[in-house]
């Protein structure tokens, strides 16, 4: 199977992360792998070592109005 694009290794091979809404990230060279971007326009090609970090999505607070406080 070739792999060209960026997102394709992530769906493929991290789905139990994805599916507990990981993120999944790659960095190559100190920068983070857009998923539009090729391999090709990365200049990555075999025995290239690319970094994985997974982490955990933030909890965004959410904007709830406290009804004792004066608007």
């Amino acid at each position: 199977m070739k792999i060209d694009r960026v997102h394709l290794p992530t769906s493929l091979h991290f789905a139990g992360e994805l599916a507990t809404n990981k993120i999944i990230r790659f960095i190559y060279q100190g920068r983070e792998l857009q998923d539009r971007e090729t391999l090709q326009i990365c200049n990555i090609r075999d025995q290239t070592t690319i970094h994985c970090q997974i982490t955990a999505r933030r909890h965004e607070p959410t904007n709830q109005r406290n009804d004792d406080m004066p608007s």
